[in-house]
């Protein structure tokens, strides 16, 4: 699933890359084969996640193109940063 990170101080370990409120995390991994992420995300203080299913999440990406477009920036954004091309932007 998908998660969302209102509240709380949260990083991504590998990149040691601190995350905003409301940021989302795990879409990545909803996306390829074996469902596996590609990054670990730890709190540094208490965090409330939301959770967003998988379903939910293809439905919103189907139905709301702006949705779709946002996730799609986001996860090619986090895989140049993973491979080294940079930080990683909350997409606009």
């Amino acid at each position: 699933p998908m998660h969302n990170a209102p509240m709380g101080a949260s990083y991504i370990t590998w990149r040691d890359t601190s995350l905003q409120d409301g940021q989302l995390i795990g879409e990545i991994a909803m996306f390829t084969p074996d469902k596996n992420r590609t990054q670990s995300v730890k709190c540094l203080e208490k965090c409330t996640l939301m959770k967003i299913t998988e379903e939910k999440t293809l439905q919103l990406y189907s139905e709301n193109p702006e949705f779709g477009l946002y996730v799609t920036k986001m996860m090619v954004q986090r895989l140049l940063s993973n491979a080294g091309n940079g930080p990683v932007p909350n997409p606009a």
